[in-house]
């Protein structure tokens, strides 16, 4: 399992994704906690994302969709 995770990692793809309402209150909510982004709040048409270290080894997707 540990060179699926590093691999996923070092590719900067996501083990999950979580919906939310707003991506970018989300994104200020969390970063004002300590978390950290691996990527900031990005629009790709109808779609926001951000990506965040879990802390153990893994990248988490925030995604909302218009």
């Amino acid at each position: 399992m540990k060179p699926y995770k590093e691999a996923l990692v070092d590719d900067g793809i996501p083990a999950h994704s979580f919906a939310v309402d707003n991506v970018a209150a989300e994104f200020d909510r969390l970063r004002d906690l300590g978390v950290q982004f691996t990527q900031e709040p990005l629009e790709m048409g109808p779609v926001s994302t951000a990506v965040l270290d879990d802390t153990c080894g893994n990248l988490i997707q925030i995604v909302h969709s218009k």
